[in-house]
């Protein structure tokens, strides 16, 4: 999909993660420039997201182990 920042501006990401959630995008912003990790803690939420994704037969999903 090519949405990551390696394509997209990142206040461009951020404006959409703050429309899709409804959070700010302040935060947001500052979040996302030290990068986002993900721990144990946010496992069965990252599969369940995982799971919605391949039952939508997106090409997409979230991987653990990696830094965004």
């Amino acid at each position: 999909m090519q949405l990551g920042t390696v394509h997209n501006d990142l206040t461009k990401i951020c404006k959409l993660i703050a429309f899709l959630t409804g959070n700010s995008y302040n935060s947001i912003y500052n979040e996302m420039q030290k990068g986002i990790y993900f721990s144990k803690f946010h496992g069965k939420q990252i599969d369940e997201a995982n799971k919605i994704l391949e039952e939508l037969n997106a090409s997409i999903s979230i991987n653990k182990n990696k830094q965004y």
